[in-house]
């Protein structure tokens, strides 16, 4: 064998090592986002961590799904006082969600704001929230909140689309459609829905088309003019 081919079957030989080393660390990195939801602390942290091991998968969303189940439903006491909790809680999310429920502080109480890290990871909690139940949560949940997690930064996800659009209450859904990235097919289902607080909201969106502001303006007769486009 020449010295060039001995050279070439030792590249191969390290490329192959080199590609089981990274199929192996892959498959751990697949498996690993449950064990952060399960793991990670402080329990707010758990969205963030979540995202860098590769997001969501099957497996987890079932874990999540099972969480929000067994320990928050449909209760709205439970969400609210859960994100009460998430700011200064310093152990895991199970530990968080299992824990008695405390009372839920006063919406008027004055707080310092709670950190991002909380909102996404409660958003992480209602998108594998049955949809009745999230929305229930989100009419509970402060105004604050729900703008922060409805009306800014990334979309929510489909699940929370789904809920909004299809169980929200006129606030909820009102926020939605003022988020400035949402897609105009979702602007379209909310406005069909006929309440003239989230008519104007969607009227307003800049991402909202003429032919959807006409159809608005024809519908007058059966959706009044919310006091929002008036002024």
């Amino acid at each position: 064998m020449t010295k060039s081919q001995v050279g070439a079957a030792g590249r191969l030989l390290r490329e192959m090592v080199a590609a089981r080393r990274d199929g192996a660390s892959a498959g751990a990195e697949r498996g690993a986002a449950p064990r952060v939801v399960e793991r990670a602390r402080p329990a707010r942290s758990v969205a963030a961590k979540v995202a860098a091991v590769g997001g969501v998968d099957d497996q987890t969303a079932a874990l999540l799904r099972e969480l929000t189940g067994r320990h928050l439903g449909a209760d709205v006491g439970r969400w609210c006082g859960v994100y009460d909790a998430l700011g200064g809680h310093r152990g895991g999310l199970p530990e968080l969600l299992a824990a008695p429920p405390v009372a839920p502080v006063a919406d008027d109480t004055l707080r310092p704001p709670a950190p991002r890290s909380v909102h996404h990871t409660l958003g992480l909690l209602l998108e594998h929230a049955e949809p009745e139940h999230a929305a229930a949560a989100l009419a509970a949940l402060p105004e604050r909140v729900t703008t922060e997690l409805l009306a800014g930064g990334t979309p929510p996800g489909a699940a929370l689309l789904t809920a909004v659009v299809g169980h929200g209450d006129s606030r909820t859904r009102a926020a939605l459609a003022r988020h400035p990235r949402l897609d105009t097919r979702v602007l379209a289902r909310l406005a069909a829905i006929g309440d003239a607080q989230v008519v104007a909201a969607v009227y307003r969106n800049p991402r909202t088309t003429q032919s959807l502001r006409r159809t608005i303006v024809q519908r007058l007769d059966t959706v009044p003019l919310d006091e929002a486009l008036r002024a």
